[in-house]
């Protein structure tokens, strides 16, 4: 019987937990959206880059990024360094002002691709490290990753 009274107790409780919450959605998905809207106005838009690799060499993009959800999509286009003028996919996540993105060349058929991750560290900054494929010899290296928000 104590059992049966138990199970009745916690069955009103989530009955009513759930009425709470189904009067109270529009408001706790306000706050979601709230939050979502946030962090993609901190992360949406140009950035430029510069990025450091393990062989010494140094390139400069432009990047491109949208934010929905925390979901990232975007491109950057490298200025100078040796993949001049190659444009970028990039996908990837940004959530509590962690970016980490994989990026890949347009052109599918190259065997060159990486990941990065990195921190809004002060208003319109990211910094952090990536790891790419090197396309000559096919190992992994790593880089030093900047970019700064353009006005």
């Amino acid at each position: 019987m104590e059992k049966f009274i138990y199970d009745v107790i916690v069955g009103l409780l989530v009955a009513f937990l759930t009425l709470v919450a189904k009067w109270q959605w529009p408001l706790i998905k306000s706050l979601l959206t709230e939050e979502s809207r946030r962090q993609a106005k901190q992360i949406n838009g140009a950035w430029d880059v510069t990025e450091d690799f393990t062989d010494a060499t140094q390139d400069t993009f432009t990047m491109e990024l949208n934010c929905k959800g925390g979901r990232v999509t975007g491109t950057h286009t490298c200025l100078a360094g040796p993949d001049q003028g190659q444009t970028f996919d990039i996908e990837g996540t940004y959530k509590d002002q962690i970016l980490s993105f994989t990026w890949m060349p347009k052109n599918r058929a190259a065997l060159e691709s990486g990941t990065v991750t990195a921190k809004l560290t002060h208003d319109r900054q990211l910094e952090g490290h990536g790891l790419y494929i090197e396309p000559s010899d096919g190992k992994v290296y790593t880089s030093n990753f900047i970019a700064k928000k353009t006005p």
